[in-house]
């Protein structure tokens, strides 16, 4: 009787989801302690209005308005952030410790299959700055309206942030209505 020992090998062949695990520095987008909401009611009517706005030191206060509501100013981590914003009509709220961890694991690189992309113009009516030891190290803003989003200071791959998912979990945990 003859016995044949063939080596045993199991076929790894990685999923899409391991490969850009493998590939991509994944985890939290940032390293923070405390969170702030900005946020602010104004109605579409009440937008600042028109085409884009050029940059401009010298610049109206509404077109500064605009930049921050429809732009994507910041385009970096800008101290002058929350001045600007409670310049501009923004109200603050801290958010509550317990929020944290749910807040760190939403805004955090993952795998997602399927991206949603909106076509509708943005208007970021809310404003999560992150920070650590007192310093900004994160901004993200929000349009809940058509779920799209900005944001600076990432320290991972932040592009598959944004399903419609994440922003159901969002206005959950901000308190936000939900979406028609």
């Amino acid at each position: 009787m003859l016995l044949l020992c063939f080596g045993c090998s199991q076929n790894k062949k990685l999923t899409e989801e391991q490969k850009f695990e493998k590939s991509n520095k994944v985890g939290p987008f940032f390293n923070f302690d405390k969170i702030y909401h900005y946020s602010i009611d104004i109605a579409d009517s009440d937008l600042p209005g028109g085409a884009e706005y050029p940059e401009d030191p010298n610049e109206s206060y509404e077109i500064k308005k605009w930049h921050i509501i429809q732009g994507h100013d910041p385009k970096k981590l800008d101290t002058l952030i929350e001045v600007k914003l409670l310049e501009n009509g923004f109200l603050v709220n801290e958010i509550p410790k317990a929020k944290l961890k749910p807040l760190n694991e939403l805004f955090s690189t993952r795998y997602v299959k399927y991206r949603y992309e909106s076509e509708c113009i943005p208007v970021y009516r809310d404003i999560l700055i992150f920070k650590k030891n007192g310093k900004i190290v994160g901004i993200a803003k929000l349009c809940f309206a058509c779920d799209q989003h900005v944001i600076r200071g990432s320290k991972t791959y932040a592009d598959f942030f944004g399903t419609r998912e994440d922003f159901t979990k969002l206005r959950k945990l901000l308190g936000k209505k939900p979406r028609d």
